[in-house]
């Protein structure tokens, strides 16, 4: 990958830039497709209680949950950008966000019209970014080691083989604990994100591989059913969305929504400013204040999230107001999310030096 522009940036210019990058190209993946282009229609069942949008707000909280991350992520770290990867920063990133998003349109028409799979799309697709994580950064690499990063077979081979693994995954685990829509599995990015990056891999930094990535399975297995279970006992559940939604009712989406919120609350400091101003303080102590202001910010923007629902015109659609507006703040959270990603991933910052330090030789 070509020295990220952000290497020859100081914090808190670099967080500044990375922040309006992704502002703009999350606002951009909500106001064309939900606003402008509206390429799902209006349901006109619904319409003449102002829920006309109904279905462009599902079906785009469904195409962006479709594989997008699987496949900004796994393009950087398994393809290596290929083959935009002699483009000069920003222009390769964005290239590559653009072949994620055809990728993802790919993906989303098989499994929206060809295998008709729209309760399961989150599930399969987060699966499939875990095992582009295990088998990227989290396992050092090894099918880029295997074939000594010869793009495109590594990339390929690499992506196929994650997938083919999720879809195992998804096979295997009974589908009450998998939840419905953006249910159980999301909750282990935002786990990962806490060990990752806000502590660094503490405590298990200096383990080797393969030790290291069991330790950290056993880790986000543990600390994801720990989190379920406290969201759980504070009225936020995940699994009785499944059961809601084979009854034929709305599925309440707000433990997913939450999660995606907190986590994106996580990455803007953490991944965009690189903890700038604290960022000399000790690892551990740094990255439990983070955890803690992060987690009450997160608290306050949701209720206000729930307190600006609007009302609804009759009582009789009081629950699809409800599902529409935390559905229209996943959507949201999930577009900055993308934003997010290609700025720090694809463009490179993950690549920047700390605040202060040194930029790279090459």
């Amino acid at each position: 990958m070509d020295t990220p522009f952000f290497a020859k940036m100081n914090q808190p210019m670099r967080g500044i830039v990375g922040t309006i990058m992704t502002l703009v190209i999350g606002a951009l993946l909500m106001v064309i497709p939900l606003y402008v282009w509206k390429p799902w229609g209006v349901n006109a069942q619904l319409a003449p209680v102002g829920l006309g949008d109904l279905d462009n707000v599902v079906q785009l909280g469904q195409f962006l949950g479709c594989g997008l991350f699987a496949w900004m992520f796994g393009w950087t770290f398994h393809l290596g950008n290929w083959p935009f990867q002699k483009t000069s920063q920003p222009i390769q990133g964005l290239l590559v966000g653009i072949a994620a998003l055809v990728g993802t349109y790919v993906t989303y028409y098989i499994m929206h019209f060809v295998l008709k799979w729209d309760a399961h799309i989150f599930n399969i697709m987060v699966l499939w970014l875990m095992w582009v994580f295990i088998l990227g950064p989290w396992g050092g690499m090894p099918l880029a080691v295997a074939y000594e990063q010869k793009q495109p077979i590594c990339g390929i081979v690499s992506m196929i083989t994650a997938f083919g693994l999720a879809l195992l995954v998804w096979w295997l685990v009974p589908e009450e604990f998998m939840g419905y829509a953006p249910g159980f599995p999301f909750v282990w990015f935002l786990i990962s994100t806490v060990f990752g990056l806000i502590l660094n891999n503490w405590p298990f930094a200096t383990v080797k591989q393969p030790q290291q990535l069991i330790i950290l399975v056993g880790f986000l297995s543990f600390f994801s059913f720990l989190t379920v279970w406290i969201m759980m006992e504070y009225g936020m559940p995940f699994f009785p969305t499944l059961a809601a939604h084979k009854a034929g009712g709305l599925p309440d989406l707000s433990a997913g929504t939450f999660t995606v919120l907190w986590l994106f609350v996580i990455l803007v400091p953490v991944g965009l400013f690189q903890f700038w101003p604290f960022h000399n303080m000790p690892n551990v102590i740094r990255g439990l204040i983070y955890f803690v202001v992060t987690l009450i910010i997160s608290i306050l923007i949701w209720q206000w999230i729930l307190a600006a629902e609007p009302a609804a015109p009759v009582p009789a659609v009081a629950p699809v107001v409800h599902f529409r507006w935390v559905f229209l703040a996943l959507d949201w959270l999930l577009a900055l999310f993308v934003g997010w990603a290609i700025v720090w991933c694809n463009c490179g910052l993950f690549m920047a030096p700390p605040p202060g330090g040194a930029p790279p030789a090459h």
